[in-house]
């Protein structure tokens, strides 16, 4: 679970940061993001485009699975559906990247979210991201969180000792630049957690020598 947290926050900064550039991602799904054990990295930009808004071309592929209603009804894509695909992501790590809406062709996936079904948000899934979820699949855009304010509470929730714990006033507002504290506790928590890590191997390497010196010594 606790990995998990971790990997969806380090994936939600990486998008909020791309947000703050005025940057849309369009293709987030777990199969683009790069896991090195110790942090999670997005991936593959080849869709992306300058934001506020992208008209989709004839032309323009799609990961239907990951697409927001406003997007099947107008062809017009914006942070907003960045956010939507990111949840769908959500649910992808919580179900150990079982493909969405399995066994339902594109145009079922399309019929039925325009109609309002929503994925099945699994109960081991902490409180707070629950109540994320449901207001990042928002049919209404503007009732959708910016990944600013995800990133954010991800932050403080996977520094809590209670991740079950319920965040309330959850509000969607327009992109902006994150905050210079939220980015440092962020980049804290990473540097704490590799020199840990770093710590740990030296401490192997210096048993393995250790080992080694006693065991010449024996055969003396």
């Amino acid at each position: 679970m606790k990995n998990k947290l971790l990997m969806i926050r380090d994936a939600a900064f990486g998008l909020a940061y791309l947000h703050s550039q005025n940057i849309m991602h369009r293709d987030l799904a777990t199969r683009n993001c790069l896991y090195t054990g110790e942090i999670v990295k997005l991936s593959d930009f080849g869709m992306s485009t300058y934001g506020p808004q992208y008209k989709l071309l004839p032309t323009d592929k799609a990961p239907v699975r990951w697409i927001a209603p406003e997007v099947f009804r107008t062809l017009i894509y914006s942070f907003p559906s960045d956010t939507w695909a990111f949840f769908i992501m959500v649910w992808e790590i919580f179900n150990d990247a079982t493909e969405p809406y399995a066994g339902w062709d594109r145009a079922r996936v399309k019929a039925e979210v325009l109609k309002g079904s929503r994925l099945s948000i699994p109960s081991t899934i902490p409180n707070i991201l629950q109540e994320l979820c449901k207001k990042a699949w928002n049919a209404d855009v503007s009732k959708r969180p910016t990944m600013h304010t995800v990133a954010s509470i991800l932050m403080k929730l996977t520094t809590k000792n209670d991740i079950s714990e319920k965040q309330t006033n959850i509000i969607a507002s327009t992109p902006k630049q994150m905050s210079r504290n939220t980015q440092m506790n962020y980049y804290r928590s990473k540097s704490s957690t590799s020199s840990a890590n770093k710590s740990s191997l030296k401490l192997k390497k210096g048993s393995k020598r250790s080992s080694r010196r006693r065991a010449k010594k024996s055969r003396r």
